[in-house]
C-alpha cells in the first residue's frame, strides 16, 4: 500500500476500498490513555505538571531503551517509542508508541495489534508494569478511570504538540468554558479505551459495513456499560453517569462539523462512507519537510476534502497560524505552502471523523470509540466485548437489526444521564438487550477458543457499574479513595 498514492474524484473510493479490505489476519489491538495524577502530599490527585512528564518520559526511555520523540514545532519531549517481547514469540517484538493525548495528565499507549487476547494481555500487562514501577517512583499514580478525578480543564494542561494550536483555533467556542479556556479544553482531561478490530471482508466488505452499522446502534447501551467518569472536578456529577462522553457534544459544536461526530448515521456502504469522508472539512495533513521530518500541516481555504480532490491541491501552513498565515516549505519540490492529494491525506483525515465507531482504512479495521477508561481489574473487558462481537459478527449484526431496528441516537443523552437503568420506549428491556450482546460475544470467544472470564465483570455491571462505585467511594473516602480504589499497583498486572 503506497500513502502517497494520488488520489482523484474518480479512484478515491476504490483506494479507500483497497486499503481497508486489505488480505489481513484477523488481530485485535488498543489505544488506551491513563490518567496520571500526583501522589504527592501537597498536590495529592491533581493532574501532574509538564516537568513530571517529561521526566516521566526521560525515565521511561532508560527504562525501556526506547527512543524519546520531540514535537516538531514545539521540540518539547512529547513521548517515546519502544520495542517490547511479543510473550508468544521471545526473539520478536513489536513497536509501541507511548504519548501524551491532548492533555498533559492522559498517557495514550498504542499497544499493537496480536491474534488474540492473552498475547495482547500479557505484552500490555508487562509493559505497564514497567511504567507503574517507574512512575511510583516519582509519586504519580496511573488510574484506570475516564476522566481526571480532581483537575478542571484548562488550556494549562493541552499537550506541546504544535497540531493542535489547529485544534484549539478551531474549537474556540465557549459555550460552557470561559476566560482564557475555551471548550476544546474538556479534552485535557478525559480518558478513553479505543479499540480495533479487523474489518469483516464477506459480501464483498458488506459485513464490515453491517458490523459498523451493528456498532454505533448499540454505542448508548455500551456508553453507560463502560461508565466510569461519573466524579470529576472532585464532585460527583449530578446530571451526567458518564460526562466524559459528553464532552464531544460540548468540544465539537461549530455547524460544519455536526456531520463528522457522535452516532453515525446507517451507512448502505465502503462507497457512501467515503462519500460522507468527502463532505467534511480537511482540517491537518502530514508531509515531509527539510531535514526528512514529517510535519502536521493545516489545510487552509478549503470547505471540503471533495473540493480539495476537484482542484487537485491546497494551500498548507504551520498549525494554528490562520490569523497570520505561515506556509510551509515541503522537502518533495513541490510549490511553497502546496499540496496534492494523496493517500496520506485521506488517512490523516478520516481520523477526524468522530463517531462512535468508525473505519480506519490506514489499519484495516473498525475502531469502536465509546468506553472510557475501565478499573485496573477489569483493564481487557471492553476489548473482550468488542473482539467478541467482531468475532461473531454475522450473528451480532441480524440481531441489532431485529432487536433495535431504529437508531437509539436520540436517547443517547438519556443513556448518559441514567446509565443501565434507562429503558427507551419501543425497545426490549435495555439489560436484558445489553446480556444478550455480553452472550454473543461469549460465543464469539468461545469459538476463537478465547478466554470469556474477562467478560465477567461485564454481566455483574446489570448490578452496578463503575460509575456508581466511584461515587460511593468518592462520598465515603474523598479523593485519597479515589486515587487508591482506582490506582494500578503491581499487584494488578499478572506478570510472565
Amino acid at each position: 500500500m503506497n500513502q502517497l498514492t494520488k488520489l482523484t474524484l474518480e479512484n478515491v473510493e476504490e483506494e479507500y476500498r483497497q486499503a481497508l479490505l486489505r488480505p489481513q489476519t484477523l488481530k485485535a489491538g488498543k489505544e488506551s490513555e491513563y490518567p496520571l495524577v500526583s501522589t504527592s502530599e501537597e498536590r495529592f490527585g491533581e493532574c501532574i505538571l509538564p516537568s513530571e512528564v517529561e521526566r516521566l518520559f526521560e525515565l521511561l526511555a532508560k527504562e525501556l531503551s526506547g527512543t524519546l520523540s520531540y514535537d516538531d514545532m514545539t521540540h518539547k519531549i512529547i513521548g517515546l517509542r519502544a520495542d517490547i517481547l511479543n510473550p508468544k514469540e521471545p526473539d520478536h517484538t513489536d513497536p509501541v508508541a507511548i504519548m501524551t493525548d491532548f492533555g498533559i495528565g492522559t498517557l495514550e499507549i498504542a499497544f499493537p495489534p496480536q491474534e488474540s487476547i492473552a498475547t495482547i494481555a500479557q505484552q500490555a500487562d508487562r509493559l505497564l508494569s514497567k511504567i507503574v514501577g517507574v512512575a511510583d517512583d516519582l509519586r504519580i499514580a496511573v488510574l484506570g478511570y475516564g476522566i481526571q478525578p480532581l483537575s478542571p480543564p484548562t488550556w494549562r494542561l493541552v499537550a506541546p504538540k504544535g497540531r493542535y494550536r489547529s485544534l484549539e483555533s478551531r474549537f474556540s467556542t465557549h459555550n460552557h468554558l470561559f476566560g482564557r479556556n475555551s471548550d476544546v479544553h474538556f479534552h485535557t482531561i478525559n480518558a478513553a479505551e479505543q479499540i480495533h478490530v479487523g474489518v469483516p471482508r464477506e459480501q464483498e466488505g458488506m459485513a464490515g459495513v453491517h458490523f459498523l452499522n451493528a456498532m454505533n446502534t448499540i454505542s448508548p447501551l455500551l456508553n453507560a456499560l463502560f461508565a466510569n467518569s461519573r466524579v470529576w472536578k472532585g464532585e460527583v456529577d449530578l446530571t451526567y453517569i458518564e460526562p466524559r462522553e459528553v464532552f464531544w457534544d460540548w468540544v465539537v459544536n461549530i455547524p460544519q462539523d455536526q456531520t463528522r461526530k457522535g452516532i453515525l448515521p446507517r451507512t448502505k456502504s465502503i462507497e457512501a462512507y467515503v462519500q460522507r469522508l468527502l463532505d467534511h472539512e480537511p482540517i491537518l495533513t502530514v508531509r515531509e519537510v527539510d531535514g526528512g521530518v514529517m510535519r502536521f500541516c493545516e489545510f487552509m481555504g478549503v470547505p471540503t476534502f471533495r473540493d480539495y480532490l476537484m482542484k487537485g491541491e491546497a494551500k498548507v501552513i504551520v498549525p494554528g497560524t490562520k490569523s497570520e498565515p505561515r506556509l510551509i516549505d515541503l522537502q518533495d519540490g513541490g510549490t511553497l505552502g502546496r499540496v496534492s492529494p494523496t493517500l496520506l491525506d485521506l488517512f490523516v483525515h478520516e481520523s477526524f471523523a468522530w463517531y462512535q465507531a468508525r473505519f480506519k482504512a490506514m489499519y484495516g479495521t473498525v475502531e469502536v470509540r465509546c468506553a472510557g477508561q475501565q478499573h485496573p481489574d477489569e483493564r481487557f473487558s471492553v476489548l473482550a466485548l468488542v473482539y467478541g462481537l467482531r468475532l461473531n459478527h454475522q450473528n451480532v449484526s441480524e440481531y441489532v437489526q431485529k432487536t433495535m431496528p431504529r437508531r437509539v441516537s436520540s436517547d443517547r443523552t438519556e443513556f448518559l444521564r441514567c446509565g443501565l437503568d434507562y429503558n427507551r420506549p419501543h425497545m426490549n428491556n435495555t439489560l436484558v438487550i445489553v446480556r444478550e450482546l455480553l452472550d454473543l460475544a461469549k460465543d464469539g470467544l468461545s469459538h476463537n477458543h478465547e478466554d470469556t472470564v474477562l467478560l465477567d465483570p461485564l454481566y455483574q455491571r446489570i448490578q452496578g457499574t463503575l460509575s456508581d462505585r466511584a461515587e460511593d467511594v468518592f462520598k465515603s473516602q474523598r479523593i485519597r479513595g479515589m486515587v487508591e480504589t482506582f490506582k494500578y499497583h503491581q499487584s494488578h498486572l499478572e506478570l510472565s
